[in-house]
């Protein structure tokens, strides 16, 4: 595993038939490019614990892999470019958010301390699908303590793209007197596709919630663990 810290710019290229794994931590606003060749593939995480904007572009050639996680821990706000341009590229991502950093780890300490911060996450993934029998798939989810997630996901599929298959979702819990909005778009420019999406902004389920401190559980331990379940990091990202 490479691991990369980002500053201002970065560009990437995956050379043919070339395999690599890559973490870039995100340390201020940044621009990042990365382009698979034909039949590559990239493991990528994204990590970003300090507030940044950050652009990011990804161009998918032929028969190229992406497997892709995005973990922030910040207010953050920018745009993900995913471009499906080779036939048979695919792409699978994962993109976890927290607003109000500081109040989760506080209540994981069993402490509360109030924290008067831009916890703004603003973010716009767009999704495009440029030749046949791509392959696309993005889960989004987040926990928003305080502050604002708005989070638009869009997605294109070209009349050059039949036989293609996109599927974008996004799923927030928002506590207390937080807001969460997900905005999902399918632009279908060609009858033989699968494309679908789901969207939820959601509660701490109460019944959960209540049964677990009726079982002598602290409530802010029961909090924790009910949002861990929710958030559900990918396996191979573990």
């Amino acid at each position: 595993m490479h691991w990369v810290d980002v500053r201002k710019n970065k560009k990437i290229h995956l050379r043919k038939n070339q395999a690599l794994e890559l973490t870039l931590n995100i340390l201020e606003n940044s621009d990042v490019e990365i382009i698979l060749n034909k039949n590559s593939e990239l493991k990528l995480q994204v990590r970003q614990e300090k507030k940044a904007n950050v652009n990011m572009k990804l161009s998918l050639g032929e028969n190229s892999r992406v497997y892709f996680f995005s973990l922030s821990k910040t207010a953050k706000k920018g745009r993900t470019l995913i471009e499906l341009n080779g036939r048979k590229a695919s792409f699978r991502g994962t993109d976890i958010s927290f607003s109000g950093h500081d109040v989760i780890h506080d209540t994981t300490r069993d402490t509360t301390r109030d924290s008067i911060r831009d916890t703004t996450y603003d973010m716009t993934y767009d999704i495009i699908h440029r030749q046949k029998q791509t392959f696309s798939s993005l889960d989004l989810r987040g926990v928003v303590m305080r502050g604002k997630v708005n989070v638009k996901g869009n997605v294109l599929v070209t009349e050059n793209a039949p036989g293609s298959d996109a599927f974008i979702s996004g799923k927030y819990i928002a506590l207390q007197d937080a807001e969460a909005i997900f905005c999902p778009n399918l632009e279908i420019l060609n009858k033989n596709v699968r494309a679908s999406h789901s969207a939820a902004v959601v509660k701490i389920d109460e019944e959960q919630f209540f049964y677990l401190c009726s079982r002598g559980m602290p409530a802010k331990k029961a909090q924790k663990m009910l949002i861990e379940s929710f958030v559900k990091i990918p396996e191979e990202f573990r």
